[in-house]
């Protein structure tokens, strides 16, 4: 069940990333170690 709650938001992460690549727009990096390094 937590693994089930962890996954639910990367799911949901890739398909967004999916959408936006489509449109034809860089997708941003959406990994949180990156998001700190960029902090």
């Amino acid at each position: 069940m937590l693994g089930h709650v962890f996954n639910y938001g990367t799911h949901h992460r890739g398909q967004v990333s999916s959408i936006v690549t489509q449109l034809g727009y860089p997708c941003p990096e959406m990994d949180l170690v990156y998001y700190m390094l960029a902090r």
